[in-house]
């Protein structure tokens, strides 16, 4: 296996919400994903799992302060795919980056 990064969110709005491409974990037991801001962003960055890639669970969530960068680590997850969600709320834009290891 090897280490793949991807961006998977680039300078997404903020004031109108935002959900990154859907990751394809299948062959991964983890991932670090860590989003960035510009602006004056408020809300929660969400990470959000599914096996069928139509109903999505919230695996975990973690507050924006100002522009510092969210970091999100998660092991042992078995969900097949993942994605990064923020609902609507602030100003400026945020940026997502996702590494795991893979095929």
């Amino acid at each position: 296996m090897k280490q793949k990064t991807d961006t998977i969110l680039s300078a997404a709005d903020v004031s109108v919400g935002a959900t990154s491409e859907v990751v394809d974990l299948r062959y991964s037991y983890g991932f670090a994903a860590v989003t960035t801001f510009t602006g004056a962003p408020t809300g929660n960055v969400v990470i959000e799992g599914s096996i069928d890639q139509t109903t999505w669970v919230q695996i975990n969530s973690q507050a924006i302060s100002g522009t510092t960068p969210v970091f999100l680590n998660q092991d042992a997850i078995y969900y097949p795919y993942v994605r990064v969600f923020k609902a609507g709320g602030g100003t400026g834009t945020m940026t997502t980056k996702i590494s795991f290891k893979g095929p």
